[in-house]
């Protein structure tokens, strides 16, 4: 006996055709891929180089500072060797002018011979004065317009003049005893070059001070930026440039 196929009812119906309908929208959402963006090389390129920039900035920082500090440093070095010997150039200054003053008291020609042989001998001495050991301060002292530049990071470049120690016409201008002061207009020529020698000294040492407190000022504020890197601040240069590097 055969039995008639039973229709389903309507609403299994509709919820059978629903299923089959999510179920091939499912399937189709399930093979449709989603595209990657694609960058071009130079963007790419671009971004990489300027992400390698900002993660080297702490080390090009240190790098700077310590350099910075080698330059100071030895500018002050540089600085107080040209200060001891302006000291000595102004002690023999004075040294000269006590020798005029007795010349000028003294009548005899023989005493005066003697006075301008002493003096001569300590003028002389002051062209030894630019003879330093380091180059640098032999060419500040010796040749005239020289100078010493300090490029320093974020700053701009300054410069340290030279000052010429020597008794020729374009250092202290000190005249040699052409009549062993038998003359005293020689003496007094010679009382008047010394006084000049003697201000233009005190000026540039002046100059010289203002020089050095800006540059322990810029030593100052290198100090605490190499600090503030961990860096030690009183370790030889050489050190704090391997400590830099690492």
């Amino acid at each position: 006996m055969v039995f008639p196929k039973r229709k389903p009812s309507p609403k299994k119906a509709s919820a059978l055709a629903r299923a089959k309908s999510e179920e091939k929208r499912g399937s189709f959402f399930k093979r449709k891929t989603v595209e990657e963006p694609v960058v071009a090389p130079e963007t790419l390129a671009v971004g990489l180089s300027r992400a390698l920039r900002t993660a080297n900035m702490p080390r090009k920082a240190q790098e700077d500072a310590v350099q910075d500090t080698e330059k100071v440093r030895n500018a002050l070095v540089v600085i107080e060797a040209i200060l001891y010997a302006m000291d000595q150039a102004r002690e023999i200054i004075t040294h000269c002018t006590e020798i005029i003053d007795s010349a000028n008291l003294t009548d005899d020609l023989g005493g005066r011979a003697m006075l301008a042989e002493k003096y001569d001998e300590l003028r002389l001495s002051i062209d030894k004065l630019a003879e330093a050991d380091d180059d640098l301060v032999t060419d500040l002292t010796s040749r005239p317009g020289a100078t010493l530049d300090l490029e320093l990071t974020g700053r701009a470049r300054y410069s340290i003049a030279g000052f010429c120690l020597g008794t020729d016409d374009h250092a202290l201008n000190l005249p040699p005893p052409l009549t062993a002061f038998a003359d005293d207009d020689e003496i007094e020529h010679t009382h008047l070059a010394l006084d000049h020698a003697a201000s233009r000294v005190t000026r540039a040492t002046a100059s010289y001070c203002r020089d050095a407190k800006f540059l322990m000022a810029c030593i100052g504020d290198l100090n605490r930026k190499l600090a503030s890197f961990g860096i030690d601040t009183l370790a030889p240069i050489a050190q704090t440039q391997q400590t830099a590097a690492e």
